[in-house]
């Protein structure tokens, strides 16, 4: 049982540090083209994305 349940957190670690990279690569490429206002507004949305997705998430692992 402890072992499942430290599987389980590790899982749930490596998912949002996935995550996170992911999105610092993206806020690199966003700096980058920041000069449009559509990526811009891409950016915020993919803000608002990830935050629900990792939101969702900490809801998983609380409620299991």
């Amino acid at each position: 049982m402890e072992i499942k349940l430290w599987l389980q957190s590790s899982d749930t670690l490596f998912s949002f540090v996935a995550h996170f990279r992911l999105f610092a690569i993206y806020l690199k490429i966003q700096i980058g083209f920041s000069w449009t206002g559509l990526s811009y507004y891409n950016f915020l949305r993919l803000g608002l994305k990830t935050g629900k997705h990792l939101l969702g998430f900490l809801n998983f692992s609380v409620v299991k």
